[in-house]
């Protein structure tokens, strides 16, 4: 059975994930909740809008490398899970 979510992100990671199409989490809870086939919609922080439904196309797996904004800055990986996710939809939703 597929679920939809509800995930906040600020925008520099925001850019990452609409760039790369991964997403991550440090939460081991979310890992085992938020599945393969899932969807996801993005809600980023600071600017009061949903900018896009995402579908998770993998299981997830362990990241090898920081590629996050706040990762890159402490130079370590502080998601340690993370999922390829594909576009559903973009666009812009006011809260």
């Amino acid at each position: 059975m597929t679920s939809n979510w509800v995930w906040p992100v600020v925008e520099g990671n925001w850019a990452v994930l609409a760039k790369k199409n991964v997403w991550a989490t440090y939460s081991d809870k979310a890992r085992s909740k938020v599945r393969k086939g899932d969807r996801i919609a993005f809600y980023v922080k600071g600017t009061g809008n949903f900018r896009g439904i995402y579908r998770v196309s993998t299981d997830w797996y362990r990241a090898t490398e920081p590629i996050w904004d706040d990762e890159l800055a402490s130079n370590e990986i502080i998601y340690k899970h993370q999922t390829a996710v594909e576009l559903v939809e973009l666009g812009s939703a006011n809260y």
